[in-house]
């Protein structure tokens, strides 16, 4: 009989959603600050990692009569929001803080995306945590574990301490 090839016994499935536990850590930070500072967890459709593009137009005229090129760097952490597509297999979040009294400032903790129902989860991180806990800015989570322990060292990095700080202490002077 030949040898069995697939290993899938080796697939780590997820049992509880990474989404799921992000919105409970957001419960958690709501009950802790008053509903001062709020987590959320939202689908995300962009990009997970920052990018460059050629500028299309006159600028490309301009680069080209020159002996240049005209290249726009996107850094993903400047650029909220949806701005492309990750294709359907995935499912993709932001992770960000924000308060009721700053409705329109979010400060992005993380992108997170994993293939429907196992792991590895990757995690895109903004720059300032990924140095507070001295990581890169990519890092992959292979079982719930792993996740749950670098969530905890993303929870209590130096800047997101700050920013859930600075976002309560702006929500108390405004209410009072």
């Amino acid at each position: 009989m030949m040898e069995n090839l697939w290993k899938l016994d080796e697939v780590i499935t997820i049992d509880t959603l990474p989404e799921e536990i992000i919105k409970q850590q957001c419960q958690y930070l709501k009950q802790l600050t008053e509903g001062r500072v709020i987590g959320n967890v939202k689908r995300y459709s962009g990009p997970l990692s920052s990018y460059s593009y050629k500028q299309l137009g006159v600028a490309d005229a301009i680069a080209e009569a020159t002996g240049g090129s005209y290249t726009v760097n996107v850094d993903i952490q400047e650029k909220l929001g949806d701005v492309g597509s990750v294709p359907e297999i995935y499912f993709s979040y932001e992770f960000y803080l924000t308060s009721p009294n700053t409705p329109k400032y979010k400060f992005r903790v993380m992108f997170f995306s994993y293939v429907k129902g196992q792991y590895p989860i990757d995690l895109v991180l903004d720059s300032d945590i990924a140095a507070d806990i001295r990581t890169s800015t990519s890092i992959d989570c292979v079982s719930e574990g792993d996740f749950m322990d670098t969530l905890a060292r993303i929870l209590n990095s130096e800047k997101v301490r700050s920013v859930v700080n600075a976002l309560h202490a702006l929500s108390t002077e405004s209410s009072a």
